[in-house]
């Protein structure tokens, strides 16, 4: 069995979070019900933007599609300028 574990560093604490093999972009919207307002969902899971936009009864997450993928210091400034954009912070 596969398993992925994110952690979660925070201001006032740290947390870690281990997903099983049935990790999916649906299922991380749903763990997080109630915290979450948008999502950035990686470019090879763009197929998943509607149902994760609707994973959360009642609650209609903004998504945003981007290329994840961080290989090098240009890719995360790129990263970085995406995430601001779709948060407006930029």
């Amino acid at each position: 069995m596969t398993h992925l574990i994110a952690i979660d560093q925070g201001t006032t604490s740290t947390r870690a979070i281990v997903f099983d093999a049935k990790l999916s972009p649906v299922a991380v919207a749903r763990y997080y019900e109630g915290l979450l307002d948008g999502f950035v969902l990686d470019a090879l899971d763009a197929g998943l933007a509607d149902q994760v936009a609707h994973a959360v009864a009642g609650a209609d997450l903004r998504v945003a599609v981007a290329d994840t993928i961080m290989r090098t210091d240009s890719d995360r400034a790129r990263l970085a300028r995406d995430v601001l954009d779709f948060a407006n912070l930029s």
